[in-house]
Protein backbone atom coordinates (compact mmCIF):
# COMPACT_ATOMS: atom_id res chain seq x y z
CA UNK A 1 0.00 0.00 0.00
CA UNK A 2 1.16 3.58 -0.60
CA UNK A 3 1.69 6.16 1.85
CA UNK A 4 -1.50 8.02 2.00
CA UNK A 5 -2.57 11.52 1.03
CA UNK A 6 -2.11 14.07 3.30
CA UNK A 7 -4.05 17.24 3.73
CA UNK A 8 -4.25 20.54 5.11
CA UNK A 9 -7.93 21.84 5.87
CA UNK A 10 -8.44 25.75 5.98
CA UNK A 11 -11.74 26.28 7.53
CA UNK A 12 -12.89 24.80 10.44
CA UNK A 13 -17.00 25.95 10.62
CA UNK A 14 -19.46 24.43 9.58
CA UNK A 15 -18.92 23.03 6.43
CA UNK A 16 -15.04 22.39 7.16
CA UNK A 17 -16.16 19.20 9.30
CA UNK A 18 -18.11 17.89 6.55
CA UNK A 19 -15.08 18.15 4.74
CA UNK A 20 -13.23 16.17 7.09
CA UNK A 21 -15.52 13.81 7.58
CA UNK A 22 -15.23 12.79 3.66
CA UNK A 23 -11.39 12.55 4.17
CA UNK A 24 -11.61 10.54 7.18
CA UNK A 25 -14.16 7.98 4.90
CA UNK A 26 -11.52 7.80 2.46
CA UNK A 27 -8.91 5.05 3.29
CA UNK A 28 -5.63 7.08 1.25
CA UNK A 29 -6.53 10.12 2.75
CA UNK A 30 -5.05 11.83 5.86
CA UNK A 31 -5.54 14.97 7.67
CA UNK A 32 -2.57 16.21 8.94
CA UNK A 33 -3.44 19.99 10.10
CA UNK A 34 -6.62 22.39 10.01
CA UNK A 35 -6.34 25.84 10.36
CA UNK A 36 -9.51 28.41 11.66
CA UNK A 37 -8.83 32.22 13.11
CA UNK A 38 -11.16 30.82 15.59
CA UNK A 39 -8.14 28.14 17.29
CA UNK A 40 -10.65 26.85 19.15
CA UNK A 41 -12.52 25.42 15.89
CA UNK A 42 -9.26 23.91 14.76
CA UNK A 43 -9.18 22.19 18.00
CA UNK A 44 -12.09 20.46 18.11
CA UNK A 45 -11.84 19.47 14.26
CA UNK A 46 -8.44 18.00 14.86
CA UNK A 47 -9.30 16.27 18.26
CA UNK A 48 -12.34 14.40 16.32
CA UNK A 49 -10.63 14.13 12.89
CA UNK A 50 -6.91 14.23 13.85
CA UNK A 51 -4.04 16.40 12.83
CA UNK A 52 -2.87 19.46 14.40
CA UNK A 53 -4.79 22.89 14.69
CA UNK A 54 -3.41 25.93 13.42
CA UNK A 55 -4.72 29.62 14.13
CA UNK A 56 -3.82 30.65 10.48
CA UNK A 57 -2.81 29.85 7.39
CA UNK A 58 0.61 31.03 7.21
CA UNK A 59 1.32 29.16 10.53
CA UNK A 60 -0.15 25.80 9.10
CA UNK A 61 1.97 26.14 6.26
CA UNK A 62 5.32 27.20 7.86
CA UNK A 63 4.77 24.02 10.32
CA UNK A 64 2.32 21.48 8.18
CA UNK A 65 3.06 22.42 4.74
CA UNK A 66 6.34 20.30 4.19
CA UNK A 67 4.26 16.78 5.24
CA UNK A 68 1.09 17.74 3.50
CA UNK A 69 0.35 16.17 0.13
CA UNK A 70 -2.48 18.32 -0.84
CA UNK A 71 -4.12 21.33 0.93
CA UNK A 72 -8.23 21.95 0.91
CA UNK A 73 -8.81 25.40 0.70
CA UNK A 74 -12.25 26.61 0.81
CA UNK A 75 -13.19 30.40 1.08
CA UNK A 76 -13.32 31.27 4.70
CA UNK A 77 -16.90 32.72 5.67
CA UNK A 78 -18.60 34.13 8.67
CA UNK A 79 -21.16 31.18 9.61
CA UNK A 80 -24.96 32.54 10.08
Amino acid sequence: MSEPLRFGLVGCGVIGPIHAEALAALPDALLVAAADLDIERAQRLTAQYGGTPYHDLQSMLRHAGPTCSNAYARMATTDF
